[in-house]
């Protein structure tokens, strides 16, 4: 939830998350960016237990740091808001587990106040946190299956394919003379056998042989 423009009050500590500002006393605190994100996010789970791990998700969502980094900036908080960790008014230490906040604490709006204490839903985890990790949740979403497309796509072009591509038909001449033969001979073995053309006899005509298989005059 976005706690823009959201005003929070425990005892003479006043937070505006709007104008990025922190007041004890009336009196302005100034606070590196992390120590005000993590003093918003304890005001939104006032009286519960935060853990060290919780606080960590929530204001360096993108960073990888250790324990050390969110101990210096608990040691910073305390120091602007005048707070003592052995005796605590806001902030309490659990040992080994995280912190709690334990002054009662009201959030005022433009709608009125409303109170914050145990029970309070989680509302502000460094906002830009939040909405960093879910833009990296939909970046993941589409590119997994775009990557999971093109690895299967590759694979199916690397498989090697044989290419029975089928041959151009071409005319087969079975007989050995350069023109056309109109009656060729075959042998057994398919091969051209052609007739050579035979030749009239000396002194008889053509017209003869053309009668006898054709009674028209010549």
């Amino acid at each position: 939830m976005n706690l823009q423009g959201v005003v929070f009050e425990s005892l003479d500590l006043r937070v505006d998350t709007g104008a990025y500002r922190v007041e004890v006393g009336g009196s302005p605190v100034t606070l590196e960016p992390k120590a005000f994100d993590v003093l918003v996010f304890l005001l939104s789970n006032a009286g519960q237990l935060v853990t060290k791990q919780q606080l960590l998700d929530a204001v360096w969502a993108e960073t990888a740091v250790t324990e050390n980094a969110l101990t210096r900036v608990i040691a910073q908080l305390r120091k602007g808001i005048g707070d003592d960790a052995r005796e605590a008014r806001f902030l309490e230490t659990v040992p080994t587990r995280g912190y709690r906040w334990i002054s009662p604490v009201t959030r005022g709006s433009d709608q009125g106040r409303t109170g914050v204490g145990p029970g309070s839903e989680y509302e502000y985890g460094a906002t830009q946190g939040v909405d960093s990790r879910r833009r990296m949740i939909a970046t993941r979403t589409i590119l997994l299956p775009a990557l999971l497309a093109a690895v299967i796509t590759i694979g199916w072009l690397a498989i090697p394919r044989t290419t029975d591509e089928p041959r151009p038909l071409f005319p087969l001449q079975l007989t050995t003379g350069a023109g056309v033969d109109l009656f060729p001979a075959l042998s057994r073995t398919a091969s051209a056998s052609p007739t050579p053309p035979t030749a009239p006899a000396h002194g008889k005509s053509t017209c003869a042989r053309r009668t006898a298989a054709d009674p028209t005059p010549c």
